[in-house]
């Protein structure tokens, strides 16, 4: 097709036409692949050395979004980015986030991934039992216009930068994206330079609520894997909208591949429908390639966030961001499939 960029959304027969890997990014006057780095791990399950290579290579392949946080890494992720950044940040675009903090015992730990991370890697189900463990998941903070500026501070110098292009309420309750005084801190934050674009990261409900004509909010990030309704509506309220969404979750929360890989492999008429359209070979090695670009076909004019330490999954997103269109019926049968509770919550 040429650079050109087809898609339709379910029974939505609009057409669009755009370049077929890239997306403009209003409220940093920027353009961006469609496809942006996760840095949840980066730190914890994957070392330092590991990740830097993992964040070279997406570089060099021309990926400039970065979306990291003060807990990411059990602590260590902003500081590892912002290493990494030295000598790029003009050109990369980093987000980053306020509302959630690192785990209490984190400096234990970090001992401990540091001491797991070879088994942890080499089997899935541990790394799944892992984060269930309380002792691993991050703290909520209260949000406070204190807390706002302070954490961004804390921010800029992990990241060894004076400002972020994005800075999100991580988490946060739908009431806390309409407070004043939220709000004013994050204005004043943006008037003093430190930061381009505010934002929203978390539940669908937060997300819908920061919609809300007048909104300060200019992109929304949000979990959305397979089969779930309600984040497509949201997609569809954004539409039309100045407001970049940011998905994520598309492949890791809950396993969400796996599972799909085993509801391909126990629904024959699906199967048929997949192998209709040239997708052969096993469920577990189609799945992937299926769910990533089912990920940019119901996010069509935002970024798809994804962990892409693995050099299989980042060759497997380049693919996905330059193949052709999914399509409607084969869209329709992959979010037909029944969803987990998990596999919507962030």
């Amino acid at each position: 097709m040429d650079n050109m960029n087809v898609r339709y959304l379910h029974d939505d027969l609009q057409v669009m036409t755009a370049p077929a890997d890239r997306i403009d990014i209003a409220a940093l006057g920027a353009t961006s692949l469609r496809i942006g780095m996760g840095c949840a791990s980066l730190g914890s399950r994957i070392s330092e050395r590991a990740g830097k290579v993992a964040l070279a290579a997406a570089f060099e392949a021309g990926i400039t979004w970065f979306d990291v946080a003060p807990p990411y890494g059990i602590g260590r992720g902003e500081t590892i980015l912002g290493s990494f950044a030295r000598g790029r940040r003009d050109r990369m675009l980093i987000c980053t986030k306020v509302g959630l903090a690192p785990p209490q015992r984190r400096a234990a730990l970090a001992r401990v991934y540091d001491l797991a991370r070879p088994a942890a890697t080499a089997a899935k189900g541990l790394r799944r039992r892992f984060r269930q463990i309380s002792a691993t998941r991050n703290l909520t903070l209260p949000l406070t216009p204190e807390l706002v500026l302070a954490s961004l501070d804390r921010s800029l110098g992990a990241l060894g930068t004076d400002y972020v292009d994005v800075l999100a309420l991580h988490d946060a309750i739908p009431a806390d994206t309409r407070r004043a005084d939220i709000l004013g801190a994050l204005h004043d934050a943006r008037a003093a330079g430190k930061l381009r674009a505010i934002s929203v990261a978390g539940s669908l409900a937060a997300c819908e609520t920061a919609l809300k004509v007048p909104s300060p909010f200019q992109l929304v990030q949000f979990a959305a894997p397979p089969g779930d309704a309600a984040a497509l509506a949201l997609f569809d309220a954004i539409r039309g909208s100045a407001i970049t969404p940011l998905s994520h979750s598309v492949l890791g929360l809950g396993a969400a591949a796996d599972r799909f890989a085993e509801r391909l492999a126990a629904n024959p008429d699906l199967r048929a429908l997949v192998e209709g359209f040239g997708f052969n070979g096993r469920p577990n090695e189609i799945a992937v390639p299926l769910l990533l670009r089912r990920a940019l076909a119901v996010n069509r004019r935002g970024l798809v966030l994804l962990s892409m330490f693995s050099r299989g999954h980042l060759e497997a997103a380049l693919a996905a961001l330059h193949a052709p269109p999914l399509p409607a019926r084969l869209l329709d049968a992959i979010d037909s499939l029944p969803v987990r509770e998990e596999e919507v919550s962030e």
